[in-house]
């Protein structure tokens, strides 16, 4: 199961919404790539724009309530969950902030 779940996440991306810092609306994309990898997709994702000084000068965590343990789920149990994790992380304090993204989708 773990060798399933690393493939899942190795095509994974990651969006971050309202980077601060960055221009209000801005989102910044990221996902594994690998230095033996030599596909188009992979020369897009190397040819990026540098990540924002906060990327590079903090401890960041993703986190994700969809799809857990890479399970799908319907969009609205994913939603709910990603709710749930929100009000998780709001508890936890000053410093802890959730990035609103919900998983992929529509939003």
């Amino acid at each position: 199961r773990e060798m399933e779940l690393q493939s899942l996440w190795a095509g994974a991306f990651d969006g971050w919404i309202d980077v601060p810092g960055e221009e209000p609306g801005t989102t910044i994309y990221t996902r594994p790539t690998s230095s033996s990898t030599t596909t188009a997709a992979a020369a897009v994702a190397t040819s990026s724009m540098p990540f924002p000084a906060i990327v590079t000068t903090s401890r960041l965590f993703a986190l994700t309530a969809f799809n857990p343990m890479g399970e799908s789920r319907p969009m609205a149990e994913n939603r709910a969950g990603s709710e749930r994790l929100q009000a998780d992380l709001a508890n936890l304090g000053p410093g802890v902030s959730g990035g609103g993204g919900g998983g992929p989708g529509p939003h």
